[in-house]
């Protein structure tokens, strides 16, 4: 039992002399540590988790040489070993390698496959750091993907692993700017620049659920464009998208920051939220923001568009609780009744 700590002591030294020379891009050295560290695994038996790691280290090695024929020989050794699976970290580390070696390979789909199979294996064990790796591995997988549906997720899921290490005393080297990015791909519209209905959702449930605490009254407000559909058969959708955009700034202006909100629902569906201590102040205000909008033209590409606008307007009671669900329901509902009466209209639910 001596002699194993001592071997294993002495594999564990020369290990991490070969990880940190690779990091140096010294590979000379990393691999001569490499090959002290393996004259060891004599002295061990076959099930022995050094065996697996140090075939690890070397992947890695190799993967910062770019030797990719010799990463798969070594990952699919280590695949085969019959310990891999008793070992969830270690698992996962060479989940996280294949997922580096399908990058380089650029099978970008195998590689998030591996990626995210490594983050599954370390579900509830606090390898915070482990997961922060692949986490940003995944996040150059999904830009060279070029999905952003599928970044939003990464970004999401990284967001909440930082928040729970950080809970736990961990320190990342995330920075404000990095963060703000992962805000605004998590809560921002990408066309309009305006909220998304996550932070609609997410934010307006706040509101409610402070409304009886701070004794307000949230109203909601949904409108969208008439015949846009028109607009984009006959104009096409490049211009269809410059004039959500341009709306989405004029209303920006219009709202006030401190009460109020924009956000994006869906196609050219916007909402409104506002908080208010004064229903009837409040809905004055909408009523207000209503007219500027059907007075708004846009221009591009040589034409000018007269846009009028279907408005549906709903509130919470004074002081009072209601489900975000209930509130925008009967906004839609009012949304449709306005349609219902030959658009341009403003209906209170």
């Amino acid at each position: 039992a001596l002699n194993h700590k001592l071997y294993t002591k002495f594999i564990s030294v020369k290990k991490h002399v070969a990880i940190v020379a690779s990091q140096l891009l010294e590979f000379d050295v990393a691999l001569e540590a490499l090959k002290e560290a393996k004259s060891y695994l004599s002295y061990m038996s076959e099930d022995d988790i050094n065996h697996i790691e140090l075939y690890l280290v070397e992947a890695n090695i190799y993967l910062d040489m770019g030797d990719l024929e010799r990463v798969k020989i070594l990952l699919n050794y280590v695949k085969t070993h019959p310990m891999l699976g008793l070992y969830p970290v270690t698992h996962s580390l060479y989940n996280e390698y294949y997922a580096k070696y399908f990058f380089k390979a650029n099978e970008y789909e195998q590689a998030y496959d591996s990626a995210i199979k490594g983050l599954e294996l370390l579900k509830g064990m606090d390898q915070y750091f482990s997961e922060e790796d692949l986490y940003v591995l995944l996040i150059d997988i999904c830009k060279a993907l070029n999905d952003k549906d599928l970044l939003v997720q990464v970004y999401e899921g990284y967001i909440g692993n930082l928040k729970e290490s950080r809970e736990k005393s961990f320190h990342s080297e995330l920075t404000k700017r990095d963060y703000e990015d992962m805000r605004k791909l998590t809560e921002i519209d990408n066309l309009t620049g305006i909220y998304n209905r996550k932070y609609l959702i997410e934010q307006t449930s706040l509101w409610l659920n402070n409304a009886p605490m701070n004794n307000d009254a949230i109203i909601c407000c949904v409108f969208d464009i008439d015949y846009f559909k028109t607009i984009n058969d006959t104009y096409g959708h490049l211009t269809g998208d410059e004039i959500l955009k341009q709306l989405s700034t004029y209303c920006v202006d219009l709202i006030d920051k401190e009460t109020m909100f924009l956000a994006r629902y869906g196609g050219d569906e916007f909402v409104i939220i506002h908080r208010t201590s004064d229903v009837e102040i409040g809905l004055n205000a909408i009523r207000s923001i209503y007219m500027g909008i059907n007075k708004f033209e846009v221009e591009y590409n040589m034409q000018v568009f007269n846009l009028s606008i279907s408005m549906g307007i709903s509130h919470s009671g004074q002081g009072e609780y209601l489900p975000f669900e209930d509130l925008f329901a009967e906004a839609d509902e009012a949304l449709y009744r306005s349609k219902e009466s030959g658009r341009k209209q403003l209906t209170l639910f």
